[in-house]
């Protein structure tokens, strides 16, 4: 008999705590989307009310090894209308104009720029051409948060090739 007390209180501890953990991590989940919720409402208003910065830390280039450019200067800052760009490049060059410094260089108006919200997987795409001195880039910023962002790059006179790092809010230096 008291084994068989001992058995049926076993199990009814045994149902309770199933349900409060379940209860628990329901909870936590909750938390994690309105935290997500959160934090993609920041990254849209900073898209779209700020100057912001992106700074790769990785480079793949199209059929080439990855390079690590931590400690190398690029960046591609963007405010309002216009973009300034100046990333290095590693890969292959169709045509290269004499006197032309390597990487791609432009401060100017973007072009046929089209921003992509994807509510539902927290991701914001910006597509934008940009003129250089010699070459015309499309590029696309892929955003998933402050510390994933993707940057294509796609020129006329070279190969492909993306960049993985972060952005920030940009604050312009004063002159």
């Amino acid at each position: 008999m008291t084994k068989l007390l001992k058995l049926g209180l076993l199990v009814v501890v045994f149902f309770m705590s199933t349900i409060v953990w379940g209860q628990d991590a329901e909870n936590r989940r909750a938390a994690k989307k309105l935290k997500k919720q959160k934090a993609f409402k920041e990254l849209m208003q900073a898209v779209n009310d700020k100057s912001i910065e992106f700074e790769a830390d990785w480079a793949y280039p199209m059929g080439y090894n990855t390079v690590d450019l931590n400690g190398n200067s690029n960046y591609l800052r963007i405010s309002n209308d216009s973009a300034f760009i100046d990333m290095p490049y590693f890969g292959r060059a169709y045509q290269v104009t004499l006197g032309e410094r390597g990487g791609f260089h432009a401060e100017t108006i973007m072009e046929n720029k089209v921003v992509k919200v994807n509510d539902k997987r927290g991701e914001i795409k910006i597509e934008f051409s940009l003129k250089g001195e010699s070459d015309k880039y499309q590029c696309t910023l892929e955003i998933m948060g402050k510390n994933s962002v993707t940057l294509r790059v796609t020129s006329n006179n070279r190969s492909s090739i993306s960049y993985r790092g972060k952005f920030e809010e940009w604050i312009k230096e004063k002159k």
